[in-house]
This record gives C-alpha cells, sequence and structure tokens, in this order.
C-alpha cells in the first residue's frame, strides 16, 4: 500500500480497501458523514474508545499514545 502526501494534507488510501464496514454500528457512521461536513476528523471505530470524535483543525498534530500527543488514544492493550 502506498501513501501519497500533498502539501502536509492527507490524501485518501485508495489502495486499502476497508472490509469490516459491517462491524461499524450506524451510529459511528452517521458520525463520520457529520464531520464531512465540517471538516477532517477522526472517529474511533474500533477498541475501548469506540465513537469517539476529534476534529482535525491544524494542518500538523500527532495521534498517538503518548499523552502529550494532539489526540491521545488511551488504549490498554
Amino acid at each position: 500500500m502506498e501513501l501519497k502526501s500533498n502539501n502536509n494534507k492527507t490524501e485518501a488510501i485508495k489502495d486499502k480497501k476497508i472490509e469490516f464496514v459491517e462491524e461499524v454500528s450506524t451510529d459511528i457512521l452517521e458520525d463520520i458523514k457529520k464531520i464531512s461536513d465540517i471538516g477532517s476528523g477522526l472517529v474511533i471505530i474500533k477498541g475501548p474508545n469506540i465513537g469517539d470524535i476529534f476534529l482535525i483543525n491544524k494542518s500538523k498534530f500527532t495521534i498517538g499514545r503518548n499523552p502529550e500527543s494532539d489526540i491521545f488514544l488511551d488504549d490498554i492493550t
């Protein structure tokens, strides 16, 4: 799979087919649609934080388990 970037903006991953849509609840799918109306965002679709929504309003940000991350994923696995 090849990831492409354009001026620090994330582009869609075209080579990866998402096959677990049937596992995602309709409520979460509706939340994803709402984000596309207001800009960019992240919706957690698996794990203990399922349903959490993060708006992405910076050109550069970090996501991870480090508490200093802009989007902190507190996932104990």
